[in-house]
């Protein structure tokens, strides 16, 4: 039963607190009843998309881990523990270090979901015309795993424990909420090292000189770094949404990057 209704409650915390500050610093977010497609999205994530996407990843990292346990000359269950330079940090260098890696390759996989290759399984995320919290959840399962692997195949060539990912990418996923929220918050000087709600409303922006930019999804700094951040002063992004038309429903979403002729 809490299976089933886990979902549903988290939406009801969620709309209690992230929508009543939208509310409060923000333009009034639409009711739920007129977010079907987001909703729906929440539900199918809970109960079917992210464990589906979360044993696939799990897979994946399976030969990887097996490699460098060969390598290393340990059994993979040693690996659990972490080896190499990274254990002489403190625990909570090593955490940071570890956000920040995590980071700087969801950065790069980022960018990588943005051409022409892999566009069509991200601008599933990309095609709401309103954004807010609710539809952060609006993600196609094709642009969740490639990510998380290659982001859990750097973490164990690193050394990192393995538990890392298991802490580091909920981190992430619950500081996208925040970053997807209809929020004027800029976060200041500190907008140049951490990201904000401004910052990533910039990424979904449909404004052409706001294309391919602020691809971070905790650490802005790292768009600074390489050339793609972008927070005009006094300004927020208000149009969102994609060139492609997109077809309504969960099902025809996710079978939308698989049809014929894409832009």
């Amino acid at each position: 039963m809490g299976y089933l209704l886990g979902p549903l409650i988290v939406v009801l915390i969620l709309s209690a607190t992230l929508g009543a500050l939208e509310r409060r610093y923000g333009a009034r977010p639409p009711r739920l009843h007129t977010r079907r497609v987001d909703l729906v999205y929440w539900v199918a994530q809970a109960w079917v998309l992210n464990p589906a996407t979360k044993a696939l990843v799990i897979f994946a990292l399976l030969p990887l881990s097996i490699a460098v346990s060969v390598l290393r000359g340990t059994r993979v269950e040693a690996l659990a523990a972490g080896h190499g330079p990274v254990l002489a940090l403190s625990g909570f260098s090593r955490a940071l270090l570890a956000l920040l890696i995590v980071d700087l390759v969801g950065y790069w996989m980022h960018r990588a979901l943005h051409r022409p290759l892999l566009w069509r399984t991200h601008a599933i995320h990309h095609s709401s015309e309103h954004l807010d919290w609710l539809s952060a959840a609006r993600n196609h399962p094709l642009g969740e795993i490639l990510p998380r692997v290659v982001q859990g195949w750097v973490v164990i060539a690193m050394g990192f424990p393995l538990d890392t990912l298991a802490w580091a990418a909920p981190i992430i996923a619950v500081y996208g909420l925040v970053l997807h929220a209809e929020l004027p918050w800029t976060f200041g000087p500190l907008r140049y090292v951490i990201a904000s709600p401004v910052f990533h409303r910039w990424h979904h922006s449909n404004e052409p000189e706001a294309r391919d930019k602020n691809f971070a999804g905790l650490f802005s700094v790292i768009d600074l770094v390489f050339g793609t951040f972008y927070m005009p002063k006094g300004r927020v992004a208000t149009r969102f949404g994609i060139d492609d038309p997109m077809p309504k429903g969960l099902f025809a979403q996710m079978k939308w990057p698989f049809a014929k002729s894409p832009r």
